[in-house]
C-alpha cells in the first residue's frame, strides 16, 4: 500500500470520527438549549404572575376606594340579618333602610323593605333601585372573576307614589325577578326622592 493511500485512509477515518463526535454532541447541545428556553419561559411566567397579582391588587383598591366614596349613597342589605338598618343618603335628606323579609314569589322574590324617615319632613314619591346577584368572595379577589360577577348583576328601578311619612318606618315592597335563593347574597339598594313637604310657620 502506498504512503499516499495510507494517509488518505487515515484522514478519512479522522473525518468520520469527527463527524460521529459531532453527531453525539449535537443532542446534548439541543437539550441544553431547550433547558435554557424552558428556564426563560418559567421566569417569564413568574414575572407575568407577579404582574397579574399587582393588577388585581390595584383593581381591588380602586373598587374599595370607589365604594368608600359612594358610602351611604347605596347600601348593601343582608337577608340573614333582618331589621338591621343602615343610613342611606339622598340629595334631599338621610334615611334609614332595613330589610324586613324576603318571600318566594313566582320565579323570583318579594322583598319587603322598611324606610325610616327620621326627619320632620314628608317626601311625596320616591324611587328605589335594587341590584342583586350571588355574593362575591373578596378574599379570593381576581380582576377577571370580579368583572364577570359585575356583569351578572341584575338591577331594577321602581317609582313609588306613596309618601315617606316623618318619624316612622315606611314599609314598601319590590318583586325581584328572576331570582333564585342563592342569587340574593348580594343585595344593594339606593333611594332617590326630590319632593319635600314641610310645615309652613304660623
Amino acid at each position: 500500500m502506498s504512503k499516499g493511500l495510507t494517509i488518505l485512509m487515515i484522514l478519512s477515518a479522522l473525518s468520520a470520527s469527527s463527524t460521529g463526535n459531532a453527531q453525539i454532541k449535537s443532542p446534548s447541545q439541543t437539550e441544553r438549549k431547550v433547558a435554557e428556553l424552558q428556564q426563560q419561559v418559567a421566569e417569564l411566567k413568574q414575572v407575568v404572575a407577579r404582574l397579574d397579582s399587582s393588577i388585581d391588587s390595584l383593581w381591588r383598591e380602586m373598587f374599595q376606594t370607589n365604594a368608600k366614596l359612594d358610602a351611604h349613597r347605596a347600601v348593601q342589605l343582608d337577608l340573614a340579618s333582618p331589621h338591621k338598618f343602615q343610613r342611606i343618603d339622598t340629595d334631599t335628606g338621610s334615611f334609614l333602610l332595613s330589610v324586613d323579609d324576603a318571600i318566594s314569589y313566582l320565579d323570583g322574590y318579594k322583598i319587603r323593605l322598611n324606610i325610616g324617615n327620621p326627619s320632620a319632613a314628608k317626601y311625596d314619591g320616591f324611587k328605589l333601585k335594587v341590584k342583586w346577584s350571588k355574593g362575591y368572595d373578596y378574599s379570593n379577589f381576581k380582576t377577571a372573576s370580579y368583572l364577570r360577577w359585575q356583569k351578572a348583576i341584575r338591577e331594577k328601578e321602581v317609582s313609588f307614589t306613596e309618601t315617606l311619612q316623618p318619624g316612622i318606618w315606611n314599609r314598601v315592597e319590590m318583586i325581584l325577578s328572576p331570582a333564585a335563593a342563592d342569587e340574593l347574597g348580594y343585595l344593594e339598594v339606593s333611594l332617590d326622592t326630590d319632593t319635600v313637604s314641610l310645615i309652613r310657620p304660623m
